[in-house]
């Protein structure tokens, strides 16, 4: 079953900053972008074929937060979204830092589009 990166402790601080960097900037497809969830398994292939062992010891792992990166979808898309042959996820402690830390980064992103450059005007003489 391809189920990367994944850890019992959890992942560091900055991993999880950079997959809320990620996250933010598009790179990255999670479950919380399927609106039907009952389509998780269409999107995450994987998921449809555990067995009962597989489901089982998956769930023992506090699988919170399902996601992929962009790059290692299929070509093929279901409803609209894309599919993958692997995921990883985040347990529900590691998934409370990535929400804050998302919030975090999108709030710079837009504090710093707020922010409008001075543009010259091009008749402007330079000294």
């Amino acid at each position: 079953m391809p189920i990367k990166d994944v850890d019992n402790n959890g992942m560091t601080d900055d991993a999880i900053k950079q997959l809320a960097i990620d996250i933010v900037d598009g790179k990255v497809f999670t479950s919380s972008h399927i609106p039907n969830y009952e389509d998780i398994s269409m999107v995450f292939m994987p998921l449809a074929f555990l067995d009962e062992k597989q489901k089982k010891d998956l769930l023992t792992k506090d699988p919170a937060f399902i996601y992929e990166y962009m790059s290692e979808s299929c070509k093929m898309s279901v409803n609209g979204m894309p599919t993958f042959m692997s995921f990883r996820f985040l347990n529900s402690k590691d998934l409370k830092k990535l929400n804050e830390f998302s919030k975090e980064y999108q709030e710079l992103k837009d504090k710093f589009m707020e922010k409008k450059p001075k543009v010259r005007r091009a008749n402007a003489k330079h000294r």
